[in-house]
């Protein structure tokens, strides 16, 4: 089940909503750098990837000790 099939379960106006949030916390994620190892910021800097659905592919090379992916790992 996909996130399109879960929007389209809700009524209208609530899959609306739910888009906008998702929207916003995209363009959010994007611009705001994540925060250090141990930080007061990492818990809900994980909540706003959530919402943003930054998953698997999506989500941002530069996270917690985490170093980007090689080019030889990305798919073609």
């Amino acid at each position: 089940m996909d996130l399109s099939t879960l929007l389209n379960l809700l009524p209208e106006r609530e899959a609306l909503v739910m888009a906008i949030i998702i929207a916003l916390s995209s363009i959010t994620a994007k611009f705001v750098p994540p925060p250090r190892a141990g930080s007061l910021w990492c818990i809900p800097y994980k909540i706003l990837t959530i919402l943003a659905c930054n998953t698997g592919w999506a989500t941002n090379y530069f996270q917690h000790n985490r170093t980007p992916p090689s080019s030889k790992s990305a798919p073609h």
